[in-house]
């Protein structure tokens, strides 16, 4: 048998988001500060454009690294949301 739940069941309602200017360390402590898995990215008007995650950050790390032989990346190129509707 299948546990039957709804979004708004496990949702987090208190969102913090961060601009596409955002820098990794920013999400990182976001990240941390508010032990969520996932940061919002929003554009001037305070549309999501995209989701970062510790993936994200891990795989940008990993990228700068071998693009420029450093063991850091400052900035990430944030994915782009794809919406989908769900039935709430």
């Amino acid at each position: 048998m299948m546990l039957q739940w709804r979004v708004h069941d496990v949702m987090t309602r208190d969102v913090v988001t961060l601009p596409e200017n955002a820098s990794s360390a920013d999400v990182a402590a976001v990240l941390t500060g508010r032990g969520v898995s996932g940061v919002p990215i929003v554009d001037r008007y305070d549309t999501v454009v995209g989701v970062v995650t510790w993936t994200d950050i891990l795989q940008g790390i990993d990228f700068g690294a071998r693009e420029r032989g450093q063991r850091q990346n400052r900035h990430l190129t944030w994915r782009r949301a794809e919406h989908t509707a769900v039935e709430v």
